[in-house]
């Protein structure tokens, strides 16, 4: 009796803490399907209290999480909060296009996630010609961005592909990225920790740039694979470049990696530069300015 008992309670908490974690994962499927907007070339729409749609432009002015989807040649998302907290930004399929301003633009915010759903299909096409503008990229934010997920993001501009003016993460994913100058751009740092990125850039592949020597103006790579193709410099930095982990091809007729003060290359990462100047570039080695040039790749060819 006291066994068939144990093994009756055994059985129904079993069956509930199942019935838990299924309601909790269809929760958390739900969620990030909650807040959807839409596009299609007559117009945007929005099931969200945080995102109000005109015409084929969405604003979304509060944090939460939103789903994007649809087809649109003429609309774009903008996002401007004061609130503290995060956003996130769950894409399906998504194509969107825009000749007057950047497709997605972060006016204000504090950190917004790119999440690529799996199987996903995202476009993102600046139209603008190649000119001087205060959103110069295709994505442009005023935050820090961080990009992941399993689909596939596009990204084609000919002025620059993405930007952030703080700090830019891509953790997993496919980004390609198309670009007439910098194809990506995190002024405060960039940090890749995985995924796989292809950048066709009339300038610099990827660029951190913050103005002051601090701790800021750093590229960190930790792994993912990395194919660049640019006419400038591959990797630049104002700073500091520190390569630990992953695969780095670049094909440039500048400079492969080009730092201010130092470059790192640690054991783990593989390096791959066909340039006509320089695979690294340390100009402060040769100035007034203290550089540091430290190379342990487990295998590095330049070509």
């Amino acid at each position: 009796m006291t066994k068939y008992f144990h093994r009756t309670i055994l059985t129904y908490f079993l069956a509930a803490a199942m019935l838990l974690f299924s309601l909790a994962a269809f929760s958390s499927c739900a969620s990030s399907k909650t807040n959807l907007i839409t596009w299609t070339d007559d117009s945007a729409a929005s099931a969200a209290e945080g995102a109000v749609a005109d015409g084929t432009t969405v604003t979304i002015s509060r944090s939460g999480s939103y789903t994007l989807a649809g087809s649109c040649s003429e609309g774009r998302l903008v996002i401007d909060t004061s609130e503290l907290g995060d956003i996130f930004l769950y894409f399906d399929d998504l194509s969107l296009a825009c000749s007057t301003a950047s497709v997605i633009q972060i006016v204000k915010g504090e950190n917004v996630y790119f999440i690529i759903n799996d199987s996903a299909v995202v476009d993102i096409n600046d139209k603008r010609p190649q000119g001087r503008y205060d959103d110069d990229a295709a994505i442009f934010g005023r935050c820090d961005m961080i990009f992941q997920g399993m689909g596939t993001l596009t990204v084609k501009s000919a002025n620059e592909g993405i930007h952030s003016s703080d700090d830019l993460k891509v953790k997993t994913g496919i980004i390609n990225v198309t670009a007439g100058t910098h194809g990506i751009k995190g002024r405060d740092s960039v940090k890749i920790d995985g995924g796989t990125i292809t950048i066709d850039a009339g300038r610099d592949g990827i660029k951190s740039t913050f103005p002051d020597k601090s701790t800021k103006g750093i590229v960190k790579i930790d792994g993912g694979e990395i194919n660049i193709k640019c006419m400038d410099d591959g990797i630049q930095s104002s700073n500091e470049i520190r390569l630990r982990g992953g695969k780095i091809t670049i094909d440039t007729a500048n400079n492969g990696i080009k730092a201010e003060y130092r470059i790192e290359a640690f054991s783990g990462v593989i390096i791959d530069i066909t340039t006509a100047d320089k695979g690294f570039n340390c100009p402060s080695i040769s100035g007034d300015g203290t550089a540091v040039v430290t190379v342990n790749g487990e295998s590095i060819a330049i070509n």
